[in-house]
């Protein structure tokens, strides 16, 4: 359904426009004139599944691109980066504020490498529950507008450099080039360094002056190839590129890793520039390195250790029903503090055999692969309830679902997930009740399906909330003493297995809600 602050307004006779939908709803040959004809291009997604979507033949002709073709598959890729996020963030807002609807220039990379500014304008069409359902995207080429605009923002750039030019000598210039505390270098598109700040020359034994005019392919010979390559493609996308890890090895001088952004530029001459800022972060890769060897072996240690103490617990399990059995054959009836000590005892080892059994799961979850398979939320919950209805009624627990998308993972993980959040709201509630609830949003920029799970007990507080996701983490306030302290850090880890993380929502202030966010696949992950 559409809401009605969406629908355009006509003019005209009433039944003309009953009649024109009529047509369009029925006549394929009305809406292929439409499609061909009224619109740059036409985009009908399906927001339950990313994989689905219509793109009209219009757009890929706008594009130079052959709609039959490979290069027809996927128009996210064509997205320029510095626009996709901001287009997704308007589908978002889109998908939480329908009336608002979508209205953006974003720029579409053309079969002959230029660049197309589209005017995108879309609505959300939702389903009969209320949830997102379809995007509906028409879209009009504004290049020629947006041409003009940018010619007149570039004049004036013009003059501004030539301004700034005339005011900055060399020797300003490289001053502050060198008060940066990062390595600098500006080089052009044949690898060729134009100019180096202090510390970059330094770090390759040299000084900032030999530098100029020096062939990178001279200066780091096994990597030169490389870093050109990439430098290239950044100065061809003329789109920065921030945060790259890399390989750092220059010739004759100590190896590391540098952390690099890459900003291509552009001059009215045609030359083509790159600025290059590096940081060194060899020392925080070495210690990255030693924390996973470390993780390794405390994983293995930890699974060791879980595999080798299930045999003496249940032996221990087997005495002791032994000797409970002797002792009822005997007749022998036990003192209060007697029958105290074997009930606690029981309870110990059941509690003992939980913790090696968490513990042994935990050191699995660190290598493991989670299979990629459909899972229904609303089927998952309900066989959770069907398994802790003794735990449920005890806590006057009342469970309220919404209806919630498919994730994709491992159901049996999963409902480990969701099996450990009840529990823990039942035991952490605030008095003789609960109340639980579970709803579902899509988060399409960062590409997760997001599920709330919510109730209203005695909350997380606040100095806690992060390290309650670490093992033998516990609140002091539970109802019951029964959790071994791994639960929330099996929930975490699992959800990283899947490619996700778990939160507690800092908002929430009437008890504790937990945010499980599971990736999203389909054509939303492509070159996001």
């Amino acid at each position: 359904m559409l809401k009605d602050a969406v629908m355009p307004r006509f003019t005209g006779p009433e039944e003309l426009r009953t009649e024109l939908f009529q047509l369009l709803a029925n006549d394929s040959r009305a809406v292929g004139l439409v499609l061909q004809h009224c619109f740059d291009g036409v985009f009908y997604w399906d927001l339950k599944d990313f994989s689905r979507q219509f793109v009209g033949p219009r757009f890929w002709e706008m594009l130079g691109i052959d709609a039959e073709s490979e290069d027809a598959k996927d128009w996210h890729n064509r997205v320029h980066a510095e626009d996709r996020q901001n287009f997704y963030l308007a589908i978002e807002e889109a998908i939480q504020k329908p009336d608002v609807g979508i209205d953006q220039i974003v720029r579409y990379r053309m079969a002959n490498g230029e660049w197309l500014h589209i005017r995108t304008r879309g609505i959300v069409i939702l389903d009969d529950g209320g949830l997102p359902l379809r995007l509906l995207v028409l879209n009009s080429d504004v290049s020629d507008h947006v041409s003009l605009e940018a010619s007149e923002r570039a004049s004036r750039q013009q003059l501004e450099q030539a301004l700034r030019d005339k005011q900055i000598s060399e020797e300003e210039l490289q001053f502050i080039f060198d008060a940066i505390p990062l390595q600098v270098f500006y080089k052009d598109d044949q690898n060729i360094i134009l100019r180096a700040n202090k510390l970059a020359a330094e770090n390759l034994g040299m000084n900032a002056e030999d530098l100029k005019g020096a062939d990178t392919y001279d200066l780091f010979p096994d990597m030169a190839a490389k870093y050109h390559e990439d430098d290239l493609k950044v100065i061809d996308s003329g789109v920065p590129e921030l945060g790259i890890v890399e390989a750092y090895a220059p010739k004759d001088r100590p190896t590391g890793w540098v952390k690099t952004d890459k900003i291509p530029m552009r001059f009215a001459d045609g030359s083509r520039t790159l600025l290059v800022v590096a940081a060194d972060i060899t020392e925080l890769k070495e210690q990255s390195a030693r924390l996973e060897k470390l993780s390794e072996a405390s994983s293995q240690f930890a699974s060791i250790a879980a595999h080798d103490l299930r045999s003496p617990l249940r032996q221990t399990r087997a005495l002791m029903d032994m000797l409970l059995g002797e002792v009822r054959e005997a007749g022998v009836e036990l003192s209060e503090d007697g029958a105290f000590a074997l009930d606690h005892i029981t309870v110990s080892l059941n509690k003992m055999e939980k913790m090696v059994s968490d513990l042994h799961m935990l050191s699995k979850l660190e290598s493991r692969s989670v299979e990629r398979l459909p899972v229904d939320i609303n089927v998952v919950m309900e066989r959770v309830q069907r398994a802790h209805e003794g735990l449920l009624a005890q806590a006057n627990a009342n469970i309220t679902i919404a209806s919630i998308p498919q994730v994709t993972g491992s159901e049996r993980l999963v409902e480990y997930v969701l099996s450990n959040l009840v529990r823990n709201a039942c035991n952490f509630r605030r008095g003789d009740n609960v109340n639980i609830s579970l709803h579902a949003e899509l988060d399409v920029p960062n590409q997760r399906q997001k599920i709330y799970f919510s109730d209203d007990g005695i909350g997380v507080p606040e100095g806690q909330r992060k390290r309650i996701f670490e093992p033998f983490a516990r609140l002091e306030a539970g109802k019951t003493g029964e959790g071994t302290g791994l639960g929330l850090a099996i929930v975490s880890r699992i959800m990283t297995a899947h490619g996700g993380d778990v939160s507690i929502d800092s908002s929430y202030k009437s008890g504790t809600r937990f945010i499980l966010r599971f990736p999203v696949t389909g054509v939303l992950g492509h070159g996001s």
